[in-house]
């Protein structure tokens, strides 16, 4: 089965990265409208206020957001003064957001971190979707539309004029649903039009001003009038709430679909760039290049902007996926005004651009399997009672616990012990490394059951903690011992055998949370046994794994599954850092929806389930002297006939 996909789609805002050179709100914001500002009964807006003055940024951003996070987090951006002056620099929260004269705002979005480290506001960084924000109520949208969808929370950010927020039941992770929604909510005129964008439209916080100058001074502040946190709603809700249609797919019967060569999916960009940015220039228009395709340029129809603003219009270049290049203006009146509008007022024939307007084909993505119910007495006896029991007592799926102890039991054998798959060849070693994931819904307590059975793993690292700080106290004693017994040897001038340096201890690790893969090459060099590295989110790290310029880490993280493979990091300024063995566990959880790839978990290490025929340690395959700093392992050999 095949689905249409529209060539000729408006440029999505985002593609331009706004967050560094324009503001949030819709450029063209016209003046409010005095009647909506008179039937407004700001007393009960103040009694309202009142009531949920209690509720900071941090509680307002943990209703929506939560308070665990691996690699992807909530952003929020602060400004003083007028907030249409400079950038928007975003920072990852938790963060301070206490100062309530300062103009606060947050995304209703998780981001990754870039490959820098640096979290930006940009779509492409986006994990996760976790509200949506309808603007301008009261003053461009009634009030009244909303008693079938009454919202999450209601922020009153300027005189008579809301933004009305809905917390979703589960976060959005197929991105364009979330778009869609925004357009459709924009479209049924339930929320301002310049205010477009479901993924990384800013919005403000409760407990913050609004700067804008037109305001006046003191600067207004901005007030939580409705507050509802357990009020969640799906996709679905809103649209049936809202009595929003599902988009209907496009028909192909168009002449120009039904005309298409088909060899047109293979249909090169149109190269007129050059004759665009020459005519921008030719009319003054032409400001600046932002970079991959972008550019910054003064919106042709700009006297139609408030105060005719000269800002927030951009030109793209044409690329596979937008044929004919782009053209978008971020005030109200961008809807109507796009690439073809742009070329025809700078006199280029827009007619060139109808051959490169064929829908193409794309497939359909997966149906996902169904998943075989896990039979406990495939367990090994030293989990299954706990396993059964705390499935019991946390009343979740038992597949759960399950995965997540036998990760990490191989995490803590690590490449100490292996098995040879083969009964009769030794070339073939199997270490316990292995790479689980669990996929469920939010509130289906993926979470409370991998902290429950990671219990034992977080009890190794918690005395592995205490005695590293020990050794350490007795390394520093001992090191000062060596301080003075130096000092003695050199004021006997050099007599007898010169003071050995003590040892510095190394810590002993099972866990690590967040780290770049040089900074766990560094445990690992200390730790080659393994460690495990653990998500609660696994597909904010596999999506950076994923990302260009991670070529390496990559590389490192699936060598370190074999659990036999080595490693070297060579940087100037930081010497080499040489792994001669090591071993990495993965585990996480995922949300059904962002469980894109296979995963699997490798061949669990049941060696009660299989007949040993040898225990024995191979110092022939495996040579170790006596002085090596990993220990011979110990392998086990078992008939393949028996799995």
């Amino acid at each position: 089965m095949t689905q249409e996909v529209d060539n000729d789609v408006e440029f999505d805002p985002d593609l331009i990265d706004w967050d560094d050179y324009y503001p949030d709100e819709a450029w063209d914001v016209k003046p409010l409208e005095e009647q909506h500002v008179k039937d407004m009964d700001h007393g009960k807006v103040d009694e309202a206020a009142a009531t949920y003055s209690h509720v900071s940024n941090n509680d307002f951003l943990e209703s929506i957001f939560g308070d665990v996070f691996s690699s992807a987090h909530p952003l929020v951006c602060n400004k003083q003064g007028d907030p249409g002056i400079g950038g928007w620099p975003a920072s990852r929260w938790p963060c301070n957001t206490t100062d309530p004269h300062r103009n606060w705002y947050t995304l209703p979005s998780l981001y990754r971190p870039d490959e820098s480290g640096r979290y930006r506001a940009k779509k492409e960084f986006a994990v996760s979707v976790h509200a949506v924000m309808v603007d301008d109520v009261g003053t461009k949208v009634s009030a009244d539309r909303f008693g079938k969808c009454p919202p999450t929370w209601s922020i009153e950010t300027s005189p008579g004029n809301c933004q009305y927020g809905y917390i979703l039941a589960e976060p959005i992770t197929d991105l364009d649903i979330a778009d869609k929604l925004k357009e459709q909510l924009i479209e049924a005129d339930l929320c301002d039009r310049g205010a477009t964008g479901g993924i990384a439209r800013w919005m403000r916080l409760p407990v913050a001003i609004n700067g804008r100058p037109k305001y006046g001074q003191p600067s207004p502040k901005c007030c939580l009038v409705q507050w509802r946190p357990e009020l969640r709603y799906s996709v679905e809700d809103l649209r049936i709430g809202f009595g929003l249609q599902l988009q209907p797919p496009i028909p192909l019967t168009k002449p120009e679909i039904l005309n298409a060569n088909p060899e047109s999916e293979n249909q090169l960009p149109v190269d007129d760039a050059a004759l665009v940015i020459d005519a921008l220039k030719e009319k003054g228009l032409y400001k600046s290049a932002l970079g991959s395709g972008k550019h910054d340029i003064t919106c042709p129809w700009v006297q139609g902007h408030t105060d005719s603003e000269d800002n927030g219009s951009a030109y793209f270049e044409p690329n596979v996926k937008y044929l004919t290049g782009g053209f978008k203006c971020h005030h109200s009146h961008g809807q109507f005004f796009h690439i073809r509008e742009l070329k025809i007022f700078l006199g280029l024939d827009a007619g060139t651009t109808v051959a490169n307007q064929i829908r193409q084909l794309q497939k359909l993505p997966r149906a996902l399997r169904a998943v075989p119910v896990l039979d406990e007495n495939n367990l090994p006896d030293s989990l299954k009672d706990a396993v059964v029991d705390l499935a019991d007592r946390l009343q979740c799926p038992p597949d759960y616990l399950a995965v997540a102890m036998l990760t990490a039991a191989g995490a803590v054998v690590g490449n100490k012990i292996g098995i040879f798959p083969y009964a009769n060849d030794e070339s073939w070693e199997v270490y316990p490394a292995l790479w689980g994931g669990i996929v469920g819904d939010p509130g289906s307590k993926k979470t409370p059951a991998l902290q429950n059975a990671h219990k034992p793993l977080q009890h190794l690292e918690s005395v592995a903690s205490q005695k590293y700080a020990q050794d350490m106290q007795t390394f520093k004693q001992a090191l000062d011992q060596h301080d003075q017994a130096l000092a003695a040897w050199n004021k006997s001038k050099c007599v007898g055998l010169k003071p050995t340096p003590p040892i510095e201890p190394k810590r002993e690790r099972y866990v690590v949370h967040d780290s770049t893969y040089q900074a766990l090459g560094v445990i690992l060099a200390d730790n080659s046994r393994g460690v495990l590295a653990l998500a609660d989110e696994l597909s904010g790290l596999l999506q950076s794994l994923d990302t260009a310029g991670q070529e390496a880490a990559r590389g490192f993280y699936l060598t370190g599954w074999s659990g036999t493979g080595g490693y070297s990091f060579d940087r100037v300024g930081r010497g080499s850092i040489t792994l001669e063995r090591y071993c990495l566990s993965v585990f996480g959880g995922f949300q059904p929806a962002n469980c894109r790839l296979d995963l699997w978990v490798l061949l669990s290490l049941y060696l009660r389930s299989y007949p040993l025929l040898e225990v024995r340690r191979l110092p022939a395959i495996r040579p170790f002297t006596q002085n090596s700093v990993h220990p011979p392992p110990i392998c086990c050999r078992y008939s393949t006939t028996s799995i």
